[in-house]
C-alpha cells in the first residue's frame, strides 16, 4: 500500500493530482480491496456510493476468512451467494461460524445476492444502523 504520507506525496504536493490520488490510496489498505467475488465487489461499492466507511475485507476474524469486518463497530458482514451458500453443509458451516462471532462479542449480519443487487437501499440503511449502533 501507498500512504498519502509517504515520501513521495511529499515530493509532489501541490501538483495537479496529487490531493485526489493521495484520497482515493488513504481508503485502501492491503485488507480493505481483496474482493474475491462480485459480490464482495458489490457490496464494496455500495458502501462508496452511501458514504458507508469501507470494511476490512477477507480478514481472518475469530480464526476464519470473514467477507466484510468493521473492527471498531465489532461488524461482520458476510454476502451470501447460492454459488458458495446452497449444500445443507454450507448452511450448518455458515451458522457455526456466526454462534463464534457472536460468542466473541461480533454482531453478525447476512446479506445475499438479491438483496445487494435489488434491493440496495435496504441493505445499506441495514448497515448504516448497524454502524451506527456500535460498541
Amino acid at each position: 500500500m501507498i500512504s498519502p504520507t509517504c515520501d513521495t506525496f511529499s515530493r509532489y504536493q501541490g501538483r495537479a493530482g496529487t490531493p485526489s490520488l493521495g484520497a482515493t490510496l488513504s481508503r485502501h489498505t492491503a485488507t480493505t480491496i481483496d474482493a474475491r467475488s462480485v459480490l464482495e465487489e458489490l457490496v464494496i461499492e455500495l458502501c462508496d456510493d452511501r458514504g458507508l466507511p469501507r470494511p476490512h475485507v477477507n480478514s481472518v476474524v475469530e480464526g476464519s476468512v470473514r467477507d466484510f469486518h468493521w473492527p471498531q463497530a465489532r461488524l461482520v458482514v458476510e454476502a451470501d451467494s447460492y454459488t458458495w451458500h446452497r449444500s445443507p453443509s454450507a448452511l450448518d458451516d455458515d451458522r457455526d461460524r456466526d454462534v463464534t462471532l457472536t460468542l466473541a462479542g461480533f454482531r453478525v449480519l447476512r446479506f445475499t445476492w438479491e438483496q445487494v443487487t435489488r434491493r440496495r437501499r435496504y441493505v445499506a440503511r441495514t448497515l448504516l444502523a448497524a454502524l451506527s449502533r456500535a460498541p
